[in-house]
């Protein structure tokens, strides 16, 4: 049963932010079937009894609330997901002025996909590389106008081991992260103003 990640009522501070974002990954990668938000960390037991860690974002179902796994899943079509630093600073703080005040934070931009549907043409996709659909994701952050918000691109990465950096990342299967399938994350810096 597939479950439909949860919406935020009344979302702000970083979370507004991170809503704007993905409107934007949304409406501009046609490619893209999910935008996710916010990922926790989230611990399971393996077989083993042992603790492993992975990502994660609230869903609904028809049982209440659950939570999706953001480790590559076929099942969740080309999919992206925001994995934020803890710390979240002010920038700048008027206290008479609230709209005025400045927030900071980091996010990694995690993106998994299947090149036959971001290049859907049979003798195309082939051609193509990570680094592709890399520059696609940041073409639509450095030209997305949000109102309040500033994307700022420090790196991104290939290797499972830095795109899940800080989770479990050996239990993904080898051929969810080779070709025809791509993963990849896009650090940044994200600055804004408080959002109505």
């Amino acid at each position: 049963m597939n479950l439909s990640p949860q919406t935020l009522t009344t979302p702000v501070l970083e979370d507004a932010a991170l809503a704007l974002i993905q409107a934007k990954l949304d409406a501009e990668l046609s490619w893209l079937a999910t935008a996710y938000g916010r990922a926790q960390k989230l611990i399971r037991l393996d077989g083993n009894n042992r603790q492993t860690y992975y990502p994660a974002v609230k869903a609904t179902s028809s049982t209440g609330q659950d939570y999706i796994n953001m480790f590559p899943d076929s099942t969740l079509g080309n999919y992206s997901f925001f994995d934020l630093r803890d710390e979240q600073a002010v920038e700048d703080f008027a206290t008479k002025s609230p709209q005025k005040n400045i927030y900071k934070f980091g996010a990694g931009l995690v993106v998994w996909f299947d090149f036959k549907t971001v290049y859907p043409s049979p003798a195309d996709w082939k051609g193509y590389g990570v680094a592709n659909v890399v520059q696609q994701v940041v073409d639509v952050l450095q030209t997305s106008q949000m109102a309040g918000i500033n994307v700022e691109i420090l790196r991104y990465y290939y290797s499972p081991e830095n795109i899940y950096r800080g989770y479990d990342h050996k239990e993904i299967a080898n051929q969810f992260a080779m070709s025809p399938y791509g993963v990849f994350r896009i650090e940044l810096d994200i600055t804004y103003r408080k959002l109505c």
